[in-house]
């Protein structure tokens, strides 16, 4: 299944090199075949907690409590919706319950990674073989945060992933795409700060491969730096 390729990643349209190709494909070679992505355990309290709950109905009473003013439609909408998701919690059960009742551990991470094929084709397996995991996944909020990191850490090849810390609000990420939570002069929101010029420095010392999120309506200037830099 892995077409020849050693390794697969994420990337989106926001997100750019900070290292050159040569660097990247180095790093790449030597750090073969370990998997390189984010994960933490899921449990009582974390911020992956809820997303296992049955969202599209948690979602349905957020946005009837966005677009409605508080009223008789308001409040019978958000019952209804409650209540649908206290039958479908109690006759098919959370995905998270139901997750764990099959022995299968809960992760969430940061939805960039570089996969080796092994776990790629242990992915693809899975999605073959087992419908219950793609069932409850289909049920969970921001998939893309849980479903790569939960498949990777109950495979065969989880030894090789390190441990991680607090993802989001310390060190660099073990994914090898930094995300700008936290600059000199912004706050941690929960979302990435666009990258600018004042941000390029800290950035280029950064040990990821990629950085994100570039906006080139916003800054395209940083890019240029990077480039010229990144091509000496």
């Amino acid at each position: 299944m892995g077409g020849g390729y050693s390794y697969f990643m994420l990337l989106s349209g926001q997100d750019y090199p900070i290292k050159s190709n040569e660097y990247i494909l180095d790093f790449l070679s030597e750090q073969y075949p370990k998997p390189l992505i984010d994960h933490e355990r899921v449990v009582e309290g974390s911020w992956a907690w809820p997303k296992f709950s049955v969202y599209k109905w948690i979602n349905r009473i957020d946005a009837v409590q966005k677009k409605l003013k508080k009223g008789l439609l308001r409040s019978s909408l958000v019952a209804f919706f409650c209540i649908a998701n206290f039958i479908e919690t109690r006759i098919i059960g959370s995905p998270r319950d139901n997750l764990i009742k099959h022995n299968i551990s809960l992760y969430g991470g940061s939805a960039w990674w570089i996969l080796p094929h092994c776990i790629i084709d242990y992915v693809t397996d899975q999605l073959s073989s087992n419908k219950r995991i793609i069932r409850e996944f289909k049920r969970v909020f921001t998939p893309e945060e849980l479903f790569f990191q939960t498949l990777a850490m109950n495979s065969p090849y989880s030894v090789l992933i390190n441990e991680n810390d607090d993802i989001y609000t310390k060190g660099d990420q073990q994914c090898m795409t930094f995300a700008n939570f936290i600059t000199p002069t912004k706050s941690f929101r929960g979302h990435p700060h666009i990258i600018t010029d004042e941000d390029f420095d800290r950035i280029m010392a950064k040990k990821a491969l990629f950085a994100r999120k570039f906006d080139m309506n916003v800054c395209q200037s940083v890019m240029d730096k990077i480039d010229n830099e990144t091509q000496c």
